[in-house]
């Protein structure tokens, strides 16, 4: 909020608190504890689960890691055997693209114009290199 020469800076609800104080701190930790420990893992797990169902099945220590297979070809199934990385992609384009709207609030204009672009390359992308295991999909 800028009135005159100040410029503050609130929380978009509830314009009564102020970032970083004792009311919005709580809040700020545990969205910084979910995105840590439960978006950033899971996303990358998704990523690199054709690698490491690959390379971790060769060793005895990681066996139980097959325990996760059921999982993992559950978001991977219907992609073909190259392309089981594009579920995580998506997460990962989501999550950076959450990070550049969020960030850029006061240019709308810049945000949308990145989300479209990305949005149509991937698209083209996906029709374009077959990435499903079926025509159908």
């Amino acid at each position: 909020i800028t009135c005159g020469d100040s410029t503050l800076s609130v929380w978009a609800i509830d314009a009564n608190v102020k970032y970083w104080s004792t009311k919005h701190l709580p809040l700020v930790i545990f969205a910084l504890v979910v995105f840590v420990f439960l978006m950033i893992p899971y996303t990358l797990l998704l990523l690199f689960s054709p690698l490491l169902e690959r390379y971790f099945s060769r060793f005895k220590c990681c066996k139980s890691w097959i325990k996760f297979k059921p999982l993992f070809d559950a978001y991977n199934g219907p992609y073909k055997d190259k392309y089981r990385f594009w579920t995580g992609l998506l997460l990962l384009i989501r999550l950076v693209l959450v990070a550049v709207s969020t960030n850029s609030s006061n240019q709308v204009y810049t945000s949308l114009t990145i989300i479209i672009i990305s949005t149509s390359i991937l698209s083209v992308i996906a029709l374009s290199s077959g990435l499903y295991q079926h025509k159908a999909l």
